[in-house]
Parts: C-alpha cells; structure tokens; sequence
C-alpha cells in the first residue's frame, strides 16, 4: 500500500511537471502552428482541395457500373395474334403467351469521357485552387504568428506592470508606516498620512487590476496557440528578449519585391480563377464526346430457378458506341455567360494592380511606423531612467522632512506614468516590428 501510494505521488508530480511548460516566443509560435484552431482549420482546408483534384481527375478516368435483375413473371401477359397463323378461321384470333416464368440477366458497363471541355478547364481550376489553399494556409501562419506575438508581448508587459506597481506599493507601504510613526511623534502631520494612505489604496486597485489582465492576457495567448486551459505555462522570453530583437535590423539592402508577399499570390490566384471561368464559359461551345462498352448475358427458365445449374443457358449480348454533344442554339445564354466572365475578370486584373500599390504603401507606412516606435522606445527608456531617480531622491527628502506628501505623491504618479508609457513603448516597437515584417514579406 505504502508503495502504491508512492507511485501515485510519483505520478502526480511528473504530470505537473510535465503540464507546466516553458516556451520561448518561437516555440508558442511553433507550438500555434500545430495545435491551434487557426492552423488546423487551414490545414485541413488544403487537405480538403486535395481531395477536390482527385475528385475532378476520377471524372475522366474509366467509370464502370454493374447491374443484376432477376424477375419472376406471376401471370405472362396474352397476347392477341390472327387465328389464320396458327391454321386458324381467317378474321378470328388466337390467345397466346410470350415468354417465360423466371428471367435473369447482368451487365456491365464501361463509360470512358473522351473529350470534354469542361473537364479540362476544371482539372485545372481544381489545381489552382489547390495552389490557393496552399497561399492561404501561408498567410494563416503569419497571421498566426503574428497574433502570438502581440499577445505574448501583451502577457510580458501586463506582468511587468504589475512588477513595477507591486514595487511601488511595498515602498508605499513601508513609507505610510514610517510616516504614521513620525505623525505620533509629532514630527508629520495628519494630512501627509492620510496622503500616503490616499496614493496606497490607489496604487493597490492598480495592482490588482494589471494582476488580472496578466491573467486574462495569458489564458488568451493560451487559448490562440492551442494550449490546454486547465496546465500551467511559462513564458521562457522576457521583454527585453523581445524588445532586443525588435529593435535588429531588418534586411534593408534588399529591395521590397511585392510579387513575392503572400498577399499578392492570393490576389494573382484569384484572377486565374477569374481566367478559368472564362475559359469554362468558352468550354460550353465545344462538343463533349464519350465511349461506352457493355457486356451482358440473359437467361431463361420456365417452372424452377435453374440459372446457375447445368441446365441453364446464358445467351451474351454486348455492344459499344460513341456520343457526340453539340450545343447548337442556347439563346444567347453562352454568349452572356462568357461576356460575365469576362467583366470578372477585368475587376480580378484592376484588383491585382490595386494590391501591387497597397502593398507598397504598406511597406513605407510600416517603416515609417517602425522608425517612430523605435524612437519613442529610447525616449520613454530615458525617461523612466530619470523619473526612477527622480522618485529616489524625492523618497530620501520625505524621510527627512524636505518636501511634502503631495509632492511625493505628484512624483509617484509621474514616475508610475513613465513606467506605464515605456512598457507601452515596447509594446508599440514589438507590434511595429512585426508589421513591418509582414510588409516586407520578411517573416
């Protein structure tokens, strides 16, 4: 029993260890590209075009049908024929019955499409919208990766604010009892206590506040990557891991090929599609031509079912052909399909030039962007710096009676504000950088 319980103890801790992970920003982002909904969705999207081009092959391919009957006649029909025939009175008529009680016969059928234009266009249209899902399912991971990057630099920066705020609130803490000893002594007056209290209690809602939002910021990054809910996580990057490779420098000698973004091949797919349907509405002109082949035998009994004995006899029958299909008087319905098609497609060629002058545009204003997230980045970096000493200094001339809890109190909202500012800086310089490389098609 003693061993037992052990073991299971031994059990339980190793499935919480396991269940606590550790991930850097590239393995969340590995670990979303494999469990996410997002990606799976994506990827069975491509699967499911696969299976579309097979599909659409197997209709030029040999189709064969097999059909079996067996039919028992209860009651023959009679038949009427002309007496005279049978040695009969002229004018008069004979009763007879054709055929036999029991009757069995199969087939099998070859039908081979030999020429279709409608087939042709839509084998390949089939396989262009392969290559569609293939570009979508590449956009998907940008997009997924990107979206683990917002929310994981999210997760960091909520947890440092919370780290800066619970810093503040122990030094707030430490001051207001030192200050309610001074006010007892007679050396502080009430108000600079109640002050103190005033800015704890507020800083303390603050904290609880950033305190929750790393929590939610963490069960979403969670749920977008795919990650059980109920097991713990760990967040192996810190913020300055990725504020340093936010600020690396971008492949800037290379020059911005938009032919090459994702975007752009999504938008180039699109108007093949729009040059497919014109090419199937121009197919309906054509003739559609196939073979057929069947092969069958039949046979008959009278009285007892004898088909598979010695007795019976099969007789065989088979046949093949050709048919041709020409349309030849649709009303004008193939003329306006074609000319529709031929609109759309004219609106997918103006859109791919549209795209072309977007993504350019893009590329300058992420740049642009980028540019000025770094340099609010260094600035708020500085002036966190100084408002820290700032702060110091003004906690040091407090303790000696040199300045007021007022103006205490002024410079520990400008220093929270500073600190607030720069880890939305490096929010903004991570979010700006990864833009970027999504504009330049660098990710």
């Amino acid at each position: 029993m003693v061993k037992t319980r052990v073991f299971a103890l031994i059990l339980v801790l190793a499935s919480g260890w396991v269940a606590a992970q550790s991930l850097t920003l590239e393995e969340a982002q590995a670990y979303a590209e494999e469990h996410s909904f997002m990606a799976n969705n994506a990827s069975l999207e491509v699967q499911k075009a696969r299976r579309i081009v097979n599909k659409t092959l197997a209709q030029g391919f040999p189709q064969i049908t097999a059909n079996a009957s067996y039919i028992n006649n209860i009651e023959l029909p009679v038949q009427v024929v002309p007496a005279e025939f049978f040695g009969g009175e002229p004018g008069t008529f004979a009763e007879v019955k054709f055929g036999t009680e029991q009757t069995m016969n199969w087939s099998a059928t070859l039908n081979q499409l030999i020429f279709d234009g409608s087939y042709i266009v839509g084998v390949q249209g089939a396989k262009a919208y392969l290559r569609t899902s293939r570009d979508v399912f590449e956009k998907t991971t940008i997009e997924l990766r990107d979206i683990v990057t917002q929310l994981y630099g999210q997760v960091l920066v909520s947890r440092e604010n919370a780290r800066i705020l619970e810093e503040s609130v122990t030094q707030l803490q430490q001051l207001a009892t030192e200050t309610k000893a001074l006010q007892a002594e007679g050396f502080a007056e009430v108000e600079d206590v109640d002050q103190l209290q005033i800015l704890l209690n507020q800083t303390e809602q603050q904290l609880a506040f950033a305190q929750n939002f790393a929590e939610i910021a963490l069960e979403q990054l969670k749920f977008n990557i795919g990650y059980p809910a109920e097991d713990a996580l760990e967040l192996g990057s810190t913020l300055q891991d990725l504020s340093t490779g936010a600020l690396s420098l971008l492949d800037g000698g290379r020059d911005f090929a938009f032919g090459e973004h994702i975007d752009y091949r999504i938008q180039l797919d699109q108007l093949e599609q729009r040059q497919l349907q014109m090419k199937l509405a121009q197919s309906n002109y054509l003739p559609r031509i196939s073979g057929v082949l069947n092969v069958g035998q039949n046979s008959f009994s009278d009285n007892r079912f004898n088909f598979f004995s010695n007795d019976g006899a099969w007789f065989t029958n088979s046949y093949a052909g050709v048919n041709v299909s020409l349309p030849l008087f649709t009303s004008s319905l193939n003329r306006n399909n074609v000319a529709e098609a031929k609109l759309a497609m004219q609106q997918a060629e103006r859109a791919l030039s549209e795209k072309e002058r977007e993504l350019k545009l893009n590329a300058v204003r992420a740049k642009a962007n980028y540019e000025l997230a770094v340099s609010n980045y260094e600035s708020s970096d500085a002036q966190v710096d100084l408002s820290a000493r700032i702060l110091t200094k003004a906690r040091e001339k407090y303790s000696e009676g040199m300045t007021s809890s007022l103006e205490l109190t002024q410079i520990q909202n400008q220093y929270l504000d500073r600190q607030n500012g720069y880890t939305q800086a490096v929010f903004n310089l991570i979010s700006s950088y990864t833009e970027l490389q999504k504009a330049l098609n660098q990710q």
